[in-house]
């Protein structure tokens, strides 16, 4: 195993992912299989914000008061 002399940075990490998504043959001449490609292209999608969670209430609001409101 080679020894890393540096930590990859945020593009390189997200040119591998890339390159695993798109089913570039690692090292050893094989192409990734079909869930390393999916793995793949989940983490790069997450990286670049394209699933953004939204953060609906689920609060219930009760009114108290006259039912008799005139018109």
């Amino acid at each position: 195993m080679p020894e890393l002399t540096k930590v990859a940075s945020k593009e390189e990490v997200a040119i591998f992912w890339t390159q695993v998504m798109c089913g570039v043959p690692s090292i050893d001449g094989d192409p990734p299989g079909l869930k390393d490609r999916l793995k793949a292209s989940e983490l790069l999608s997450k990286y670049l914000g394209m699933f953004k969670e939204s953060k609906e209430s689920s609060r219930q609001v009760q009114f108290v008061g006259n039912d008799n409101v005139a018109d």
